[in-house]
């Protein structure tokens, strides 16, 4: 079975108090992790969903919190007031990149960025074929490309 297509379980220990569950699925590109505050791992402190886009960058899609009787208390959608969901800006971005997108390294990430001046954006990175890293930056709204810039 290839690395990229099966679930990976692990456990962290976190500072002094907190322990780290985490169960990555490679297939979906989604992480599930789970935090608790003692080593048998019986009180349950949060749970975070992360959408894994490209080694090392990461989005935080959801996040749930719980009391310490397990009662959830909270939740959090980091996603909250896009349009576009991830997919649907990750494909745009494949879309319009298809022809100069490396084929050696083909892997791509895309970031939602929020500002209070500007609209809502995504930021979707990829290599060329030269080996040069470029950014689109796509409008929430109209889900059309609004720039290429070159990052190096």
């Amino acid at each position: 079975m290839h690395l990229r297509h099966r679930k990976e379980v692990g456990l962290h220990h976190l500072f002094e108090r907190w322990f780290m569950r985490y169960v990555i699925d490679w297939s979906k590109g989604i992480a599930k992790i789970y935090r608790y505050e003692d080593v048998r791992q019986t009180q349950l402190t949060d749970i975070l969903f992360v959408c894994l886009n490209y080694p090392g960058l990461s989005t935080m899609l959801r996040a749930y919190y719980y009391d310490k009787d397990g009662n959830v208390t909270g939740m959090k959608d980091h996603l909250e007031g896009f349009r576009l969901c991830l997919r649907q800006a990750l494909y745009i971005g494949n879309r319009y990149t298809r022809r100069c997108r490396s084929r050696k390294n083909p892997e791509s990430s895309v970031v939602p960025h929020q500002s209070p001046v500007e609209p809502k954006r995504w930021r979707y990175s990829f290599l060329d074929r030269k080996g040069s890293r470029w950014m689109l930056i796509i409008n929430d709204a109209t889900g059309k490309v609004i720039s290429k810039k070159k990052t190096y």
